[in-house]
């Protein structure tokens, strides 16, 4: 539980799940609070590896591939801290029955969360 971290400094901070409902239903909010340019890491199928490419905040592909959705129906939805008790640092997996497998990586930045990383295999770059 996240409880035994210290609550003062958070709590000046934006609640993490308010944020993610906006974030996955406003895409102007969303371009908003992204990080530009935003690292995305896809599967290169030519060469069988991963790779990372980076996109500008009026790059097209952001805009057909960050389409978050806390609800999504293919999947599973998991929100985990990226350390035990880092509270400023959040990444977000959707593992699918089918074939989903996304990931967003977010971080607290001046009491607001920001999309740091993206990462979908499926882009096949």
């Amino acid at each position: 539980m996240l409880m035994i971290c210290p609550l003062n400094a958070f709590s000046q901070s934006e609640d993490f799940f308010g944020f993610l409902k906006q974030f996955s239903s406003d895409s102007l909010f969303r371009s908003t609070r992204t990080q530009f340019p935003l690292e995305i890491i896809t599967w290169d199928l030519e060469r069988d590896e991963e790779v990372k490419m980076y996109v500008d905040k009026d790059d097209s592909l952001l805009h057909s591939i960050v389409n978050y959705n806390s609800e999504c129906s293919d999947g599973y939805f998991f929100v985990f801290p990226d350390m035990p008790l880092d509270i400023t640092r959040i990444t977000i997996e959707v593992k699918g029955v089918s074939d989903v497998s996304d990931k967003y990586w977010f971080v607290l930045f001046d009491g607001k969360w920001y999309l740091i990383r993206y990462r979908n295999y499926d882009l096949g770059y």
